[in-house]
């Protein structure tokens, strides 16, 4: 196993035990295999705001020389800003 993976599990293993209740995080499964490297995660809408009800899904992906390198996440879902002048 490598550095990389054994530091996942274990951030993994602190996420679970627990988080933000609008925040959720999981790794991907592909073919009943779990991807440590690629993560799905969901962001919930503020209550009282105007993103109340949505919710935003994003990627993260993990290169194999995390932590050294950072990861890079992308939005998949459409993100809608408000503006106010």
């Amino acid at each position: 196993m490598t550095r990389a993976e054994q530091r996942l599990i274990q951030e993994r293993i602190m996420w679970r035990s627990g988080h933000p209740h609008d925040l959720h995080a999981r790794p991907q499964v592909f073919n009943g295999r779990v991807d440590l490297f690629t993560w799905e995660c969901a962001i919930l809408g503020r209550k009282g705001t105007y993103l109340d009800g949505r919710v935003h899904r994003l990627l993260l992906r993990f290169p194999r020389a995390y932590p050294l390198t950072q990861p890079s996440g992308m939005f998949v879902s459409s993100i809608s800003k408000r503006s106010s002048f």
